[in-house]
């Protein structure tokens, strides 16, 4: 090897040894050294404790405005209101078409109520004129039988007289015979004859009474149904829906965790407050369609935590409470040192990491877990710092385990031994 090959070998392997220590700095579990305190780096992620809210809409509407107090970096509308759809002046035509439909339904149904009743009452009058011409006819069957009776007496007096007459010829006439004969068999003829006009007429007065108790029947039930409000019901559970239409074309934000909303006129916005939400930003632009992603990003800055990416290595050391410095260079001059948090949350899921290092050598597959800082909410100024730019992807420094005196109980050798981390990453 000649002599000038050797500062370019050396050169190499003291890059090559600076690289490797800074992939296992970042990337790995951390090593705080055989000695000392032991602190966990990791990255992290700025979000709003309550999550980014991804307002959207049903995919294919069409944006037409936005409110104009729907600005970036500022409140959100204190009545809710983000924005409008193209399709809002067309669902508010089907509701007051519906609406007006409903007004003759209104109509139509006095209308034919007032004439159901008409009705009613005019077959419950002709149920009582045929059930009094029932009467009428049932009474002339008395009369029946008193004519039957004068027949029955006629007859046996031509029976007499007849008797008589052959037993004694002068004492009988013929003339007497034959009228006697004539007068029995016309109280006989006017008795059959009674008595069929009878039974025809008794015949029809029930007809007519059967006819009149169907007629008044249909006018009751053509009366029920004139005052059932079926008609109306079914309108107005078509305008409910085109009231919840005329809502869904109206983008609002959500409003203290509420999904639904009560109108009594949508043409109005409903003026429920959705609370300390931010503007992040504006997704969709006026004239655009609706897809996959969300119109707006809101979220509530008052209270901010970052979504740290431990290594699975490094976690076991990490509990609830402990200590973490969260640093930036976006940060301004007063958090030059970082923004102080403390654990609150640590999950137990492991998964792949979602933030890029900035290390071009780190592997991007790391196992890691989700552990969550929360930044104090006595410290606005920390707040507000944090809220400036929500989703950054800051650095993660974890207060150093404490170490227990060498010479005591369960020191370098006791229980806290095991959270120094081994050579290898835990399987």
């Amino acid at each position: 090897m000649t002599a000038a090959r050797r500062p370019r070998l050396w050169i190499a392997a003291a890059l090559l040894t600076l690289c490797a220590g800074c992939a296992q700095g970042t990337n790995g579990p951390s090593d705080g050294g055989s000695t000392g305190p032991r602190s966990v780096h990791a990255l992290g992620k700025l979000l709003p404790a309550g999550g980014v809210v991804a307002v959207s809409a049903l995919p294919g509407e069409r944006l037409l405005r936005y409110d104009p107090d729907v600005q970036e970096g500022e409140p959100a509308p204190s009545d809710g209101l983000l924005g409008e759809f193209e399709s809002r002046g067309v669902r508010l035509a089907q509701l007051d078409a519906l609406k007006h439909r409903r007004k003759l339904a209104v109509n139509k149904q006095k209308i034919d109520l007032r004439l159901a009743q008409a009705q009613a009452e005019q077959a419950a009058a002709a149920a009582a004129q045929a059930a009094a011409k029932r009467e009428e006819v049932a009474a002339q069957e008395s009369r029946l039988g008193y004519l039957d009776e004068s027949a029955e007496i006629a007859e046996e007096d031509l029976r007499r007289l007849e008797d008589l007459a052959a037993s004694d010829p002068d004492l009988v006439t013929s003339h007497q015979l034959k009228r006697r004969s004539l007068q029995a068999r016309q109280a006989r003829s006017e008795a059959d004859t009674s008595r069929r006009v009878w039974q025809a007429g008794m015949a029809a007065a029930e007809a007519s009474m059967k006819a009149a108790l169907a007629s008044q029947n249909a006018a009751q039930v053509a009366l029920a149904q004139a005052q059932s409000n079926d008609v109306l019901a079914a309108l107005d559970q078509e305008i409910a829906m085109a009231e919840q239409a005329a809502l869904r074309s109206l983008l609002w934000a959500p409003a203290d965790g509420r999904t639904d909303r009560e109108l009594k006129d949508v043409s109005l916005a409903p003026g429920t407050p959705p609370g300390e939400l931010t503007v992040l930003k504006k997704r969709l632009e006026p004239g655009e369609l609706v897809g996959q992603f969300p119109v707006v990003q809101l979220g509530d800055l008052s209270h901010m935590v970052c979504v740290a990416e431990v290594h699975e290595a490094d976690v076991k050391g990490i509990k609830d409470g402990r200590g973490a410095t969260l640093t930036s260079p976006a940060f301004g001059p007063t958090f030059k040192r970082g923004i102080k948090g403390r654990v609150v949350a640590i999950s137990r899921m492991v998964g792949n990491a979602g933030l890029i290092p900035l290390d071009p050598l780190a592997p991007l597959d790391r196992p890691v877990v989700e552990v969550r800082i929360e930044i104090d909410p006595q410290n606005p100024e920390a707040i507000a710092e944090a809220a400036k730019l929500v989703g950054l992807e800051v650095g993660v420094e974890f207060d150093p385990e404490p170490q227990a005196p060498p010479d005591a109980p369960g020191g370098a050798a006791g229980p806290d031994a095991s959270l120094e981390p081994s050579s290898e990453p835990s399987p």
